[in-house]
């Protein structure tokens, strides 16, 4: 009946309004999803594809069912004609069709932006750390007292430092290198964050290593001079030792002769002592 036809005819409608206000909320959303070049925008872009591709493989089932659903509604009455919705279906799938690979690009684009802040963060976070333990151990050797011994030990750890830091040399070109790709990316206000994130962690790492050099060259010399002076002490001593060996084997010499002089004499005076008696 008419009213069979006209009630089947608004379904067929609203149902193509529907999925008409559903491409368009999509398109502008994917528009505005574009402009995120942070982490965060970027994790919930590749979310937000997702469930896009997965809505519209159910988007392209309903409008096969349209294209059906039309060609029923058309047989079934002779002078009921709809061929003006045959365009807006060719329209929808159109629009359909280039939605896919727009989704499918800001997925891809997403991901690499994803990754380039990953990457950056983790070469951010691992600087981090090693300044964080040499500037403790940096502390830890400016408030202590020091002898010879914390000197040596404040050498030999300050070096480790200062190794550790050559062998992340390549973390300190990489952070300006992913830095400037991703400030590249994104809006002025976010873009002049990661600059200044990226000048002051190179800032702090050239002072760090310039504050290890201090230490480790005076701390060289401390050592240096030490050793020096336990040499020079250390041969002190054998000659001492020497000297002291000397002066015993003088003193026992001496010693010796006294007694030898002492003896002669007392022969000597009892040769004359006899002498006398016999006299």
């Amino acid at each position: 009946t008419l009213e069979q036809l006209n009630d089947q005819f608004n379904e067929f409608d609203q149902t193509i309004r529907t999925l008409s206000d559903w491409v368009q909320e999509q398109t502008s959303d994917l528009e505005f999803m574009r402009t995120r070049n942070v982490e965060a925008g970027a994790k919930d872009n590749i979310r937000r594809c997702n469930e896009m591709e997965f809505q519209l493989t159910s988007k392209q089932q309903i409008l096969t069912s349209l294209k059906s659903y039309n060609g029923r509604m058309t047989s079934s009455s002779s002078t009921f004609r709809i061929t003006d919705q045959d365009g807006t279906i060719q329209n929808l799938r159109h629009m359909l069709e280039h939605l896919s690979p727009s989704i499918e690009q800001l997925k891809l684009k997403s991901k690499s932006i994803l990754t380039d802040w990953q990457e950056y963060n983790r070469v951010l976070l691992e600087m981090e750390k090693i300044l964080r333990e040499a500037e403790a151990e940096i502390n830890r050797i400016e408030i202590n007292a020091m002898n010879v011994e914390t000197y040596e030990m404040s050498t030999r750890k300050a070096q480790v430092y200062l190794q550790a830091m050559e062998s992340h040399r390549n973390d300190f070109d990489q952070i300006t290198v992913h830095g400037h790709h991703l400030s590249g990316q994104c809006d002025g206000q976010t873009s002049s964050k990661i600059n200044d994130i990226t000048h002051r962690i190179q800032q702090r790492w050239t002072t760090v290593q310039q504050r290890l050099q201090e230490i480790i060259k005076p701390s060289r010399e401390v050592v240096d001079i030490w050793r020096q002076f336990n040499n020079s002490y250390v041969h002190l001593l054998d000659r001492l030792g020497e000297l002291e060996g000397r002066w015993y084997a003088i003193q026992r010499e001496k010693f010796t002769s006294e007694i030898d002089l002492l003896f002669d004499k007392s022969k000597v005076n009892i040769i004359k002592n006899q002498f006398f008696r016999l006299s």
